[in-house]
């Protein structure tokens, strides 16, 4: 069945890798939540026999799954799955990367389908900001197998009121803040990946090689995001080499602040203006390399 209130789904933290606690707790991460896939890949290669141009059957490779999970940001439910270090920071060396089980469910009338994809790691998480919309999280997820377990009897549910809007979002760069935003997206990936071995089912998820990024832009007010691709603060043409800055980004709701995130050692790789002759506003859309994000 599809439409309206036809699927559910919720996460809960794994002990180890594809290991669930003995009483798991179930969360729905976000408001408004969107699975945009769930695919299992079997990785068939096809048999063939001599003198025959038809296959004479396939065999299966690895096992591997992929899961998009979307949404409007209302907690920081999530953030023991994106990063790796106590829910608060990246990883600074090699570890495990955090796992959890995800459960899908489709209600097909009078039955439910159900799913359980275990052993997930989120390999890249988005924050996207818009102006004039609610912010959203996207999670890209990687996982090991499915499994067969019991329907989550309750599934913990944020409050549509704890809901982040635009307005209610601060941005700044070395303590200026960034007004006049516009859109801002904020993307970890390379956050995990699979460790293989005799097994069609990876053996654990390890972190991998981060690469934080963020574009931002904003109505062209200044030169100030021109003089850091220039180089620096203070540089009036562009320099050999391009300094640091920090930026903090806060998320609030009505009751008060979800989560500001450090986001350390920013570097533009690429400066624009758009819109420079027409009748809408001249944006500077600027593109950064980030060294870290943490939880402030």
């Amino acid at each position: 069945m599809t439409g309206a209130g036809s699927g559910e789904f919720g996460f809960a933290l794994e002990d180890s890798y594809g290991n669930l606690p003995a009483d798991p707790e179930w969360i729905q991460p976000f408001i408004d939540p969107e699975v945009g896939s769930a695919s299992l890949d079997r990785s068939l290669n096809r048999a063939r026999k001599p003198g025959d141009p038809r296959p004479a059957g396939s065999r299966p490779g690895n096992r591997e799954g992929a899961l998009t999970v979307t949404g409007t940001i209302a907690n920081t439910d999530y953030h023991d799955l994106v990063f790796a270090d106590g829910g608060t920071t990246l990883a600074s060396e090699a570890m495990l990367a955090p796992t959890a089980t995800w459960y899908l469910g489709s209600q097909t009338l009078p039955d439910m389908e159900e799913r359980f994809a275990t052993g997930a790691a989120v390999e890249s998480v988005t924050w996207n900001w818009q102006q004039g919309e609610d912010v959203t999280v996207e999670l890209n997820i990687i996982y090991g197998d499915e499994a067969d377990l019991a329907t989550p009897s309750t599934i913990s549910q944020p409050a549509v009121g704890d809901v982040s809007g635009s307005y209610a979002t601060t941005f700044e760069i070395d303590a200026a803040s960034v007004e006049m935003l516009q859109s801002l997206t904020l993307e970890i990936a390379g956050m995990a990946r699979f460790r293989r071995g005799q097994q069609q089912t990876p053996v654990d998820a390890v972190v991998g090689a981060y690469e934080p990024s963020m574009t931002v832009e904003a109505v062209l007010q200044d030169g100030t995001k021109k003089s850091l691709v220039y180089g620096s603060s203070s540089a009036s043409t562009p320099q050999d080499e391009i300094d640091t800055s920090p930026a903090t980004l806060t998320f609030n709701n009505a009751a008060g602040e979800i989560a500001t995130y450090n986001i350390q050692d920013i570097q533009p790789t690429s400066y624009d203006w758009s819109n420079l002759i027409s009748s809408d506003d001249t944006v500077d859309p600027t593109e950064f390399h980030v060294r870290t994000v943490e939880v402030a």
